[in-house]
């Protein structure tokens, strides 16, 4: 391994006393849960002094004495009290470092990028107390971050999006602390062993520390770590990891109380769980442990959850284990559900269920990725507004207060690793560095799906990647999520092999934008929305045999408003034709799209920053597009039972030839309600052309509304579920608009159908 290149921090380790049971370890102590509980906390936001720096080579180092006292002594004395700050600037911290040029012109310059190095100082003041742990923890610093506490290194973190924490009691002092973090963001492209590694990469690459940083101030002998991962929806695995700091062995009685929650919107976005509890419904039995002076032990057991509700989608059900000890009262949020998969659809806790998802990059105009909590939950909120029960939370871990919002609401999540658009150099480096494991969030029932990568190349050794994850996650680490990746459509195709390890497919699908034909945002092409996507997911069923989750489509609003809303449709078109549920939420017998997410909300800044990206539902400002309004009430018929089963309704049987320009098929003399059916499907041929045609469906009021097939087949399925169902209620006329004269299209039999049949 090159000199230059940092040693991964964080482990899965055991031992026997653990009973083989695999304990994420970070720099050398048990990697904390980072939940807000009772325990005295000292916060660390605020005003602090910053300097800028620049040296990459300096930031990557092993942390060896030479290095660490180069680091020191960068800026001579700012790790010291007598360091004179009076001419460093201030800088309100969490907060990016980057400048916010301005704050909403699309298709212009709109953040600073600043990928390079800076130290942040502040006299913090402590009333050290005897007996007591202090622990640092902090959720985000981009990209590497060392951090001195009155002159005395305590260590280095590698990675912009993993909490991680430090024992900084024996640095802390009684009264004023010099506290020195050095961050350096490593410019991306400059090297191949970082996460991301690619220049010019769709999202931004911000400095600085991102997200809340603060001391936990805990007992000599106290929990650090809690997982509750349901292993059946009657069983639910407790872990419960305790550390004694102090010198003599102990015996740890701890007692449990479980709570059912009551969530309202003063609470929604609390980080403390105790604020969650309603009341009490069961005592469990009374445990402990004999933990020898400095060391930890683990505590397992089964908690019988038969008798509490699941958790669901839209219709959360979450629970607070309640941990008393003689030092620490704790509260841990989690909920009970499974996760499976069949060979077409993502099982909730056994049943087949059809993800209706929507991105979210973690950033906003005024604060890049330093969101307040009450942002968080704003954004959290409006994806729900959208009829959104799903939301890969972009290219990266978010927040962890994310999470426990849209455990709450009942929205899924696909979390992913940061590696964007690598290629072989850049997976043989990971397999050997393993930086990427510090990427995790278990409790959270919302996470259903953990993504490896996003539309990577590197077909050799992207398989070897996957598979060492997965057997990670599975075989040491399993907390029941599903694996997934986002891959692109055409890296390589619908035959990809690295899905082989995967539980469920998932690509990006830019047809009529980047696939199927010559490459052209300007001018999308729309029937490739349509027909592109709908041959290439077939493809990819009939060769996988697995689910299907898109985990991106959509386009630019800056192509055009109204052409955002049509390729959108077209793609819903393509997806709603091949998912897995029908409009009552029953499974379909030839379905296998089990998910689908829109990409994005809202707009957001890219790291080569020549534009804004336009592809929201909202602009930075959240200001609602079109789009929104035209698929809001669309999405809603995607996540709820939206028509009843029935049998389809016959128009015409027979014979129809055309061979004009416009035709009446049908005139409405019974008053059929044409709302109550989602589909109309018409049956013939054409001898003489393979292209399409519209159908214009006329209002009695004389509106009219055109839908369109992009080919003629057999088999021709018009989405009535996708226009107005009080237009529909007074149809009085369908019409067939030809393209040309010369056509001669055969039609024998127009349906409408509430399901449809394999094609």
């Amino acid at each position: 391994m090159n000199y230059r290149t940092l040693t991964p921090t964080f482990s899965l380790s055991t031992k026997k006393s653990w009973n083989e049971i695999f304990i994420p370890i970070q720099n050398g102590e048990v990697y904390p849960s980072f939940d807000q509980q009772a325990n005295p906390r000292i916060e660390l936001k605020g005003t602090w002094k910053k300097q800028r720096v620049k040296d990459p080579k300096l930031s990557i180092r092993i942390r060896d004495e030479a290095t660490i006292n180069k680091i020191r002594n960068e800026i001579k004395g700012i790790t010291l009290p007598k360091f004179d700050d009076f001419g460093l600037f201030d800088h309100e911290l969490p907060g990016v470092e980057n400048k916010i040029y301005h704050k909403i012109l699309p298709h212009n310059k709109g953040m600073e990028t600043y990928e390079g190095g800076v130290w942040y100082r502040k006299i913090i003041p402590v009333q050290k107390e005897i007996d007591k742990v202090y622990l640092f923890k902090a959720l985000a610093m981009s990209y590497i971050s060392d951090l001195f506490i009155n002159d005395v290194y305590l260590g280095t973190h590698e990675g912009s999006f993993n909490a991680f924490s430090y024992d900084i009691t024996a640095a802390l002092i009684d009264g004023d602390n010099v506290f020195a973090i050095r961050v350096h963001n490593i410019p991306w492209g400059s090297r191949i062993d970082v996460i991301p590694a690619q220049e010019g990469t769709d999202y931004f690459n911000y400095t600085g520390i991102i997200h809340d940083f603060w001391i936990d101030i805990l007992p000599e002998v106290s929990v650090r770590r809690v997982d509750l991962i349901p292993l059946s929806l009657d069983h639910t695995e407790v872990t419960i990891m305790v550390r004694n700091n102090s010198h003599h062995q102990v015996v740890y009685p701890m007692s449990f109380d479980l709570y059912s929650t009551k969530i309202n919107s003063k609470n929604l976005g609390t980080s403390f769980a105790g604020d969650l509890c309603d009341k009490k419904i069961k005592v469990l039995e009374d445990r402990s442990l004999t933990i020898p002076a400095d060391s930890c032990e683990v505590l397992r057991f089964m908690l019988d959850t038969s008798d509490l509700k699941p958790w669901a989608l839209l219709e959360p059900s979450l629970y607070v284990l309640k941990s008393t000890t003689p030092f620490e009262v704790l509260h841990h949020e989690f909920g009970i559900r499974t996760l499976a998969t069949s060979t077409q659809s993502i099982l909730l806790n056994g049943k087949p269920v059809f993800l209706n998802g929507m991105a979210r990059h973690e950033e906003n105009m005024h604060r890049g990725r330093s969101l307040t909590h009450q942002e968080i939950v704003e954004e959290c909120l409006r994806l729900k507004e959208l009829n959104i029960n799903f939301s890969r939370t972009a290219h990266y871990p978010n927040h962890p207060l994310t999470y426990r919002i849209l455990d709450r609401l009942g929205i899924a999540a696909m979390m992913e690793v940061p590696l964007w658009q690598h290629e072989d150099v850049h997976f043989k480096t990971q397999i050997k560095r393993k930086i990427d494991i510090q990427m995790w969030r278990r409790n959270r029932p919302s996470v259903f799906l953990w993504s490896t990568q996003n539309e990577c190349n590197g077909n050799q050794y992207r398989l070897a990647y996957n598979r060492l994850l997965v057997n990670d996650l599975k075989n040491n680490f399993p907390d029941g999520r599903l694996t997934t990746q986002s891959a692109a459509a055409d890296r390589p195709g619908y035959a990809d092999p690295s899905m082989r390890v995967l539980d469920v497919l998932g690509y990006t699908l830019y047809f009529g934008v980047f696939h199927g034909q010559e490459h052209d945002t300007d001018n999308p092409y729309l029937d490739q929305a349509y027909l592109g996507t709908r041959a290439f997911l077939e493809n990819a069923h009939r060769f996988h045999k697995k689910p299907v989750l898109v985990s991106e489509y959509g386009i630019w609003s800056s192509t055009g408003e109204q052409a955002q809303i049509d390729l959108t449709i077209n793609n819903l078109r393509a997806f709603v034709e091949l998912r897995n549920l029908d409009f009552s939420n029953h499974e379909t017998t030839y379905g296998f799209v089990s998910g689908i997410n829109y990409w994005t909300i809202n707009d957001w800044f890219c790291n080569h920053n020549v534009w804004i990206q336009s592809m929201g539902f909202k602009t930075l400002d959240r200001s609602p597009k079109p789009i929104e309004n035209r698929l809001k009430p669309l999405y809603k018929r995607l996540i709820s039972a939206s028509f009843e089963p029935q049998k389809d309704q016959n128009l015409f049987k027979g014979h129809l030839f055309i061979n004009g320009p416009k035709t009446v098929l049908y005139v409405n003399k019974n008053g059929f309600d044409a709302s109550k059916t989602p589909y109309l499907v018409i049956r013939g041929d054409d001898p003489m052309f393979e292209d399409g045609f519209d159908i214009m469906i006329t209002h009695k009021n004389c509106e009219n509304r055109i839908l369109s097939v992009e080919k003629c087949e057999e088999i021709m399925v018009f989405h009535l579920w996708t226009l107005e169902p009080d237009f529909l209620k007074q149809m009085v006329a369908l019409t067939l608009l030809s393209t040309s004269d010369e056509r001669r299209l055969h039609v024998r039999q127009i349906d409408c159908c509430t399901t449809l049949k394999k094609r």
